[in-house]
């Protein structure tokens, strides 16, 4: 199947009606590389299971209509309704509508300082097809900082909102963490849908965690059926610094979630947990990458699934450990539960080993409910819906026993029970 194609001529005209803000000189170089790049297809290893057609049709039908450049004070602060998640989560919010942050302060300036991306850092990710659409269509890159040795004690909150009701139906988003030593910070990322429309929405988060930071990450995507998403997270870890990741997929149509881990010096750690729950006919994608440059250095990827109906999902996880990285520690492992003979999954944990003195290992499992486990529970007087609520809540447990941010821990426990509720109702 041939690189699907948006338009560059449609594309470099709502380039330049973008404001001239600090960023056109950076926009206008993603958009030529761009035009080299083009958008992956699934001829590509990385892009065999998934393509990204939708989004392509959404961008070129977006980008037609000539859209014109949306900017903050167009959006009123109070426009947007407080969500589920603010509600639930006592954290500092950052609020996003298609892109473009609106309306908040963090009430501690004192500790995190948030603004636009520093004059004297221009260094965008724009590496691939869709970076460089992504930096091509930015209004704004926004930049948080945690200096040295500060813990904060309240997580900071990304709510990223897409609203298509009026046309808006692509936005795209960049944010950068610049973590200090000794810093400590935990961060909730919540992706949602606020209108019933397609559309399309790019997201890319750098995280830079300098000599001893610590940081706990929550990503939970509660998107509408209708959303395309693609998301990219880029994690550079420093001496004795370590991310703990939780990544959660509840919605959305297509969904590809890259996660980018640079281990980059001595002591450096990782631990990734996921879970995706997946029905109808939704495509969720989720690829990692994880770089031990140096040695000692730990990793752990462990992902589990739940599929129902005609849902696709795709897991590929890959360690490389490069020469001289002796005493690295790697693990990788994917499960996967099957509720639907339709349901299926696709899954690569894989490793690439250059050094000699390490420790690694990797797993897969693809099966369906335990029918033994069903007819105990059943022969105990549960009836088979219960049975199966009781089975698949169990499969997701280790995830949620390991949420990076406890803060979010009944919110999202509570997100995961409705939606297996969903799943296990649906007929086979």
């Amino acid at each position: 199947m041939n690189a699907p194609a948006i338009r560059q001529d449609l594309l470099a005209a709502a380039v330049a009606r973008l404001p001239d803000n600090g960023l056109r000189a950076q926009r206008e170089l993603a958009l030529a590389r761009f035009a080299r790049q083009g958008l992956p297809g699934t001829r590509e290893e990385d892009w065999r299971y998934t393509s990204l057609q939708p989004a392509v049709d959404l961008s070129n039908a977006w980008l037609a209509s000539q859209p014109r450049a949306v900017l903050p004070g167009d959006v009123p602060s109070d426009e947007m309704p407080v969500q589920p998640a603010q509600r639930a989560i006592d954290a500092q919010w950052l609020r996003f509508l298609n892109g473009i942050r609106i309306g908040d302060t963090l009430p501690d300036p004192g500790t995190i300082s948030i603004g636009r991306q520093p004059d004297d850092d221009r260094s965008l990710i724009a590496d691939d097809g869709l970076s460089s659409l992504n930096a091509a269509l930015l209004y704004d890159v926004v930049h948080i900082a945690v200096p040295e040795g500060v813990t904060i004690t309240r997580p900071v909150g990304l709510l990223l909102a897409n609203d298509a009701s009026e046309n808006a139906s692509v936005g795209m988003t960049r944010i950068v963490f610049e973590v200090g030593p000794g810093a400590s910070l935990d961060v909730v990322e919540n992706h949602l849908s606020l209108s019933a429309e397609d559309s399309f929405a790019g997201v890319i988060i750098e995280l830079r965690l300098a000599r001893g930071a610590q940081v706990r990450y929550l990503r939970l995507q509660e998107c509408g059926e209708a959303q395309v998403l693609t998301g990219r997270l880029q994690v550079r870890i420093g001496q004795d610094a370590s991310l703990r990741y939780t990544s959660i997929d509840l919605g959305g149509a297509l969904v590809r979630n890259d996660v980018a881990i640079d281990l980059v010096a001595a002591g450096s750690d990782i631990i990734a947990n996921g879970l995706y729950l997946a029905s109808g006919s939704q495509h969720i994608d989720n690829h990692l990458r994880i770089d031990h440059r140096v040695g000692p250095a730990r990793s752990r990827a462990a992902f589990r699934g739940i599929l129902h109906g005609r849902s696709r999902c795709v897991f590929n996880s890959k360690a490389i450990v490069y020469k001289g990285a002796d005493g690295t520690d790697a693990g990788q492992s994917n499960h996967n539960l099957l509720l639907s003979d339709q349901a299926e999954i696709d899954t690569k944990p894989e490793l690439e080993i250059h050094a000699d003195d390490v420790k690694c290992a990797h797993g897969a499992t693809v099966g369906q409910l335990d029918e033994a486990a069903l007819f105990y529970l059943r022969s105990r007087g549960i009836d088979a819906d219960a049975a199966s609520r009781m089975l698949t809540r169990a499969f997701a447990a280790s995830v949620l026993g390991d949420l990076s941010v406890a803060a979010a821990a009944d919110y999202v426990a509570g997100r995961i029970d409705e939606h297996l509720d969903l799943l296990v109702s649906e007929p086979s």
